[in-house]
């Protein structure tokens, strides 16, 4: 009777840190992913007098092609 009480708290305990690993795993994942930043895509937004354009090369260093000086310091910041 006490080795089944024993087994059956052993599993609860078992089951409890499986469930804990998991849900630690997933959150340290989405922890870390988003912090990663946008490479693809467009965005509008105001503020801007013309187009700029923002692109990363193979060793993922940003470069920054605008018209004027405030179009540039405002994409860059």
């Amino acid at each position: 009777m006490i080795v089944s009480k024993f087994v059956k708290i052993l599993i609860g305990v078992g089951f409890t840190l499986l469930v804990l690993l998991v849900a630690g795993g997933v959150f340290l994942h989405h922890l870390v992913t988003k912090s990663y930043p946008v490479t693809e895509g467009s965005i509008e937004t105001t503020g801007l007098h013309s187009t700029v354009h923002i692109y990363h090369d193979e060793y993922g260093v940003p470069h920054v092609s605008a018209n004027d000086e405030h179009d540039l310091m405002y994409a860059a910041g």
